[in-house]
């Protein structure tokens, strides 16, 4: 039988250093990724007049999680989670920046601005299947149930 902690059991994962550092790091990841998602579609609709390329964008970043999940799952086992984390967290960093600079450089097309978001996707996936992993490392295997939860 599994013995129950001795305070409610979400404050206790709340208490959790590392799982509030988590938590706070993929809240502004997503927020990033999302709005990244936003503008990219927005951007190649401007440039293409194409509803369809824009909706392409939204392809292109959602185009990993469909066969990547098996790669990544492999990858969140076999290395270090915090340096895969870190890893994708610089590449997502620098995809960014490149999008950025083709906008600010006014080099941006259509097939460079969905071939970055599909590189964006893939870091996504592999960030969300590590991130998803990394709970039950950082977090007391009692209460790991409601980290999940929030």
């Amino acid at each position: 039988m599994v013995s129950t902690p001795s305070r409610r059991p979400i404050i206790q994962v709340v208490a959790n250093r590392d799982y509030r550092l988590l938590w706070a790091a993929g809240l502004f990841a997503m927020l990033a990724r999302w709005i990244a998602l936003l503008v990219s579609g927005y951007l190649v609709l401007k440039l293409t007049d194409s509803i369809f390329l824009a909706q392409m964008a939204g392809v292109a970043f959602l185009l990993p999680q469909t066969f990547m999940g098996v790669f990544t799952g492999v990858i969140a086992d076999a290395y270090d989670r915090r340096t895969v984390i870190g890893v994708a967290f610089i590449a997502n960093a620098l995809l960014f920046a490149l999008l950025a600079a083709l906008v600010f450089s006014e080099m941006a097309t259509a097939p460079r601005i969905l071939a970055i978001n599909f590189l964006i996707g893939v870091s996504f996936n592999l960030d969300m299947v590590v991130r998803r992993t990394f709970v039950i490392d950082i977090v007391v295997a009692v209460v790991y149930v409601y980290a999940w939860m929030r």
